[in-house]
């Protein structure tokens, strides 16, 4: 291994080395949403050596956004996230593959998307896109992990797509509430931060078939006061 390696500092950890690094670099992750959490997670999976990443945004940065999605520039305004992503992540690392999908995640192309990718991370921000991601990853067997902020907190559930548990077993009266656009809620920069950081781990450890996986468990994270609460369902 050369002391330059650009994955060197991660394939000096027992669990990784050079068979590790190889799993990465042979994997693929379908990041929904570009937003306060798509941009730690795209930016970790990117330095990390994910060999292949989807980005479904069909959103453009608004100067509102600068606060929390830290992929983008006051320059990048107006213009489309996955394009901008794009472009900062192989500047980041251009020996990965890197895929926009400005159309974003739909009826018409989840099937097909989901089913291309060994792990999905939900970056969204509104049910109606998790109830999508829960349904075609029960349909095609493929896991996901769950992240929504609020304010200086943020939550995480990771689901293995066997169709065990999911979304609405995690909410259960979804169903029978309105799931439509919501209205913009407060959130601090730093909370999408910690909590995309906390995504891009679980997928990595996913992807490299390590243990101790959050599965059948919500965590509640609180930067307020540093503390994490786990339920499980």
């Amino acid at each position: 291994m050369k002391v330059n390696d650009r994955y060197s500092r991660q394939k000096i950890m027992p669990e990784i080395g050079e068979a590790g690094q190889e799993r990465l670099r042979k994997s693929t992750v379908l990041i929904v949403g570009a937003g306060g959490l798509g941009s730690p997670v795209s930016l970790y999976l990117s330095a990390a050596g994910v060999g292949k990443l989807m980005i479904a945004d069909h959103d453009s940065v608004n100067i509102s956004n600068l606060n929390r999605q830290i992929l983008y520039t006051t320059s990048d305004i107006g213009r489309g996230k996955t394009e901008c992503a794009v472009e900062r992540l192989r500047g980041l690392n251009p020996e990965i593959e890197i895929i926009a999908l400005p159309e974003g995640l739909n009826d018409d192309n989840a099937a097909s998307l989901i089913a291309a990718a060994d792990i999905v991370v939900d970056c969204t921000d509104n049910f109606p896109a998790r109830l999508l991601i829960d349904r075609v990853c029960r349909e095609t067997g493929t896991p996901w992990i769950f992240g929504a902020v609020e304010g200086f907190c943020g939550q995480i559930a990771f689901f293995n797509g066997a169709g065990e548990t999911g979304l609405t077993d995690l909410f259960a009266d979804l169903d029978s509430q309105e799931t439509g656009d919501t209205v913009p809620i407060g959130v601090v920069g730093a909370t999408p931060g910690v909590v995309g950081s906390i995504q891009a781990s679980v997928c990595i450890k996913y992807l490299l078939g390590l243990p101790h996986l959050p599965e059948g468990r919500l965590s509640i994270i609180d930067l307020n006061n540093l503390s994490i609460q786990n339920i499980d369902f």
